[in-house]
Formats: C-alpha cells, structure tokens, sequence
C-alpha cells in the first residue's frame, strides 16, 4: 500500500512539474507573440494582402480563382484576424496601441491597390527620391538654368497613361531591372528637400543593392514610407494632451492615408506637422519643468516645419502659447521660443528661395497660356489687399465643401478616383463624433482656441496667397491649383479647438468600436480604387 501511494504521489508532482513547464512555455511564447504582434501583424497582413490583390485581379482577367493565392491569403488573413482580435483585447483601453492595430492593415490596401504614380505628381517624386538613393541629396542646376534628374529607364514604366491597369503590372516583376541604363528627366520635384524622402529612398537603396526589379523597388519605397507613418503616428497619439481619439480617427482618412502610403513628399509633411502639432500642445500641458533635451526637440522640430513646405509657417505660432506657461524660466521663454520661431520660418524662407532657381520646364506652357507671372502677382495682391481679400472669401464660399470633401479623400488618385459622398460624409461624421466621445483631462482654454483658430486661418490664407501666386494668371477673379490635402495639418489644428473636457459622451470600447468603422469605410473608399484600375 505504501508503494503505491508513492506511485501516486510521484505520478501527481511528476503531472503537475508538467503542467507547470507546460504554461511557463506557453506564458514565454505568449510574451514573444506580445512583443512582436505588430511586426507579426503587419508581415501577415502583407501577405494576405497581396494575396487578395493578385486574386482579385487574376479572376478579374483571367475568370478564375488561383488556388495558391487563395490559399495563401486564407490562411494569412486568419492570422492576422486573429493578431488584430488579441491585440484589441489586450491594448483596449490604449488608443495608440489600438490604431496601430488596424492601421496596419488598412494602410496596406493602399499600398497593393493604388498602381504606383498614381498619387498625385507621385512619378516626379519616385524619380526624386530615386536620386537621392544614390546619394545626391541635391538636384545639380547646369550652367543654362537647366536641371534634371537621373533614373533607371525602367522606372519610366510607371507614368499615368502607361500603367493606367492592374493587367499592365502582371508579370513585371519578373524581369530584371538594368539600373544602369538610365535616363535624364526633368520633375516638379526637383526642388524638394531630400528630408522628404528619407523612407522612400531606402527602398530604392534595397533593391539596388540585392539587384530587385525596380517594380519591388518602389513598393518597398512605398511600405518604408507607410512604416514611418506608424510609427510617427504612433508616437503621435501616445503624446497629444486631448484628441487621442479624434488623432487618431483623422489618420485614419483617405487622403491621408493614400499620401502616406505613396511617394508624394506629403508622405512626410504631413507626419512632421502632426509630430510637431503634437508635441508643442505635451509642452503647453506638462506640469513638469521643460527640460534642455525637450527644447532641442522643439527647435528640430521647428527647423522640420520650415522645411517642409512654406505655407505652414503660421502653425509655428502654436509655440507661443508656451510664453504663459510656469514650467520655463523667464530666461528661457525670451530665447527659446522666438529662436524656435525664427529659424523656423527663416529656414522655410531659405528653401522657398532656393527652390526658385529650379525651372520647371514642363510648367512653362501653362504658365504662358495662363498668364501666370509670380513677382507681377505679388505685386497685383500688394497694390489689391481688399480686392484679393474678397478673392479669398469667395473661394471659400465657392469651393469650401469641395475642398473639405478631398481633404478626406473623395478625389483620389489624379483626383480622378472618386469615392462615393456618402463615405466621405461618414467619414466626416465619425471624426465630429470622435471628438464628443472622450473624456480630456487637458483643453485648450478661451483664449488659445481663439489664437490656434487665428493661425489655421493664417494657414489657409497662407495657402491660398501660394497658390495665387505660382497657378493662377495676374489679376484673375479665381484662385487656381488648390487641393483639399494642403489642408490636412490645418483640419486637426482647427479641429483640436472644439475637444471638450467635460461633457462627453460615454461608450464602451468605443475607440476600437470606431476605428473599425472607420477601417471598413477604407475598404469601401479602396473599392472604388480597385474599380478604378481593373
């Protein structure tokens, strides 16, 4: 008897030291599946969403399923569905967490379904961030006033008109691509910063150097570009003092997503003024003292802004809000901020006239057909203040709705795919919603909503005097050239200064209830992409 309730005993430590290594292995896997949900997500995604892609496209053509990618994206997308159902559970209550959640996904779409070039002027800034793959940062001007820039010939494949189907792109990343064979071009973006295509570039830099087609060359300049955008985006959210939910919602519209996932040097303008936007309002929020490192921070990220585009120097102001903070020391508040300032806009100054030196020899056509002289234009808007300003307003009365409407993505593409109203007013109706349903700890106050309106204002008109000057003909009624996305950094500015703190709607899980309806919107809006194409 003694024997075997030994035998017992042994066998019950001998079931549950088992048992224990069993779960201890189980609790180590789940940790690694934890750390690396987002890489494992998103290489799944990726599979399965090219899958899809060429399983759409192959019936499409060739009527019928191919049982390989009909395999392959089933048993990806099962994957993926099941990281994005383990991460919603686990990252809930984490808005950042949440949006990289389905935003992997999602921004994937774009990357398969939009045929590359077909963001707007987006072949100039494929052959842009080309030349800067092979480390000239800047665009030489030749002794006549000329300039261009040099590329594989292949990448001249991918213009609109030539790859203008999904058929057109079947079989090409086949062939090998002669990345010397190349081919003199002049671009509208020679003039860029190199800056805006640090993400871009490198996927150029990789298939040079492993010999890729140059097809596979631009979709990994296009996925570089989307990962920067997660993880800025990311970054972002985590950050913002109010508005987690509506920042995130705002990411999560067409227009955006479609320029983050493209070459356009939108790509990154836009993740820049969402960083900086971001950043400035921690700093007007933090209780604690601001620290050398955060203004060093603030003074790049001045620079950055100035850098990317001209037009969006009025949001530097942003930083003046800061003057009547208890957090920086007198000393600080009379060197750091105007120097922020300052070389922000002296920086923005620099490289508007540098890129002046750039002609644009494509351009000269229109510019003669239309009149358009920028120094007679300047000096109309000088001598005309009054005339120009009612110029403005009735653009505005005129065009406001279209210009709202492709600033959330109903113009994409060439501004020719269109996307049905009805998804964008959803869009725009779930992004007003956003805002009502958080709870903020921090708002702005009267009299920072007041100046952070004064500045979107300033921007906008900042824009529009812009696009006076450089497309539209001297002393014309209308303004020319706009586009709703030069509006993308101003919307959440503005839109920022109608968050409340109080009053707020209570729901459960909403910020994962709104981002997957804002995810299945993009699937409709991606439709229309794929219409489009096929």
């Amino acid at each position: 008897m003694g024997n075997l309730k030994n035998l017992k005993i042994y066998l019950r430590d001998l079931i549950m030291n088992n048992l224990r290594k069993t779960n201890e292995i189980i609790q180590k896997l789940e940790n690694i599946v934890y750390k690396l949900r987002y890489v494992l997500e998103f290489i799944f995604s990726l599979i399965s969403i090219f899958g899809i892609y060429k399983l759409v496209t192959i019936k499409h053509y060739f009527g019928y399923y191919h049982k390989t990618y009909l395999t392959l994206a089933t048993i990806c997308t099962m994957f993926a569905l099941a990281i994005l159902i383990y991460c919603c559970i686990k990252d809930r209550e984490k808005i950042e967490k949440i949006f990289l959640t389905f935003m992997i996904p999602v921004g994937i779409f774009y990357i398969a379904f939009i045929i590359p070039s077909y963001a707007p002027d987006e072949q100039a800034h494929m052959w842009k961030a080309y030349e800067i793959s092979t480390g000239k940062l800047i665009t030489t001007i030749e002794s006549d006033g000329s300039s261009h820039t040099e590329v594989p010939t292949d990448l001249l494949k991918y213009q609109p008109g030539k790859v203008a189907k999904y058929l057109s792109l079947i079989g090409q990343v086949n062939g090998k691509t002669n990345y010397n064979h190349t081919t003199k071009k002049t671009s509208s973006a020679q003039n860029y910063s190199f800056i805006l295509y640090l993400g871009s570039a490198l996927g150029f830099v990789v298939s040079r150097f492993l010999g890729l087609n140059i097809l596979i060359g631009i979709l990994l300049g296009k996925i570089f570009n989307f990962i920067l955008f997660l993880v800025v985006g990311y970054y972002v959210i985590k950050i913002i003092p109010f508005g987690k939910i509506l920042m995130a919602s705002y990411l999560f519209m067409p227009m955006v997503l479609q320029q983050a996932t493209s070459f356009s040097a939108d790509a990154i303008t836009n993740i820049v003024m969402f960083l900086f936007i971001a950043y400035v309002l921690k700093l007007v929020f933090q209780k604690e003292k601001i620290t050398l490192k955060q203004d060093v921070a603030l003074f790049i990220l001045s620079i950055l802004v100035g850098i990317v585009k001209i037009v969006y120097i009025p949001i530097l102001g942003l930083i003046l809000m800061l003057a009547f903070k208890k957090n920086m020391t007198k000393k600080e508040k009379a060197i750091v901020l105007p120097i922020c300032i300052i070389v922000g806009a002296i920086v923005a100054v620099a490289m508007y006239l540098f890129s002046t030196k750039y002609i644009s020899t494509n351009m000269i056509p229109y510019y003669e057909e239309n009149n358009v002289k920028s120094s007679e234009q300047i000096h109309y808007i000088m001598q005309n203040p009054i005339e120009f300003a009612k110029i403005v307003k009735n653009d505005w009365v005129n065009k406001s709705e279209n210009y709202i409407n492709m600033l959330i993505g109903s113009n994409l593409g060439w501004l020719n795919i269109y996307v049905n109203k009805i998804i964008i007013y959803l869009f725009l109706i779930f992004i007003l919603f956003s805002i009502t349903v958080e709870k903020n700890e921090n708002v702005l106050n009267k009299k920072q909503k007041i100046w952070t309106i004064l500045l979107g204002i300033a921007t906008i008109i900042a824009i529009e005097i812009a696009m006076y000057i450089s497309w539209s003909g001297v002393g014309t009624k209308t303004i020319e050239g706009i586009q709703g996305r030069y509006f993308i950094p101003v919307g959440i500015v503005l839109l920022l200064t109608i968050c409340m703190k109080n009053n707020y709607l209570k729901f459960k899980n909403i910020n994962i209830k709104i981002l997957t309806v804002l995810s299945i919107l993009n699937i409709f809006a991606i439709q229309s992409v794929y219409l489009f194409f096929a």
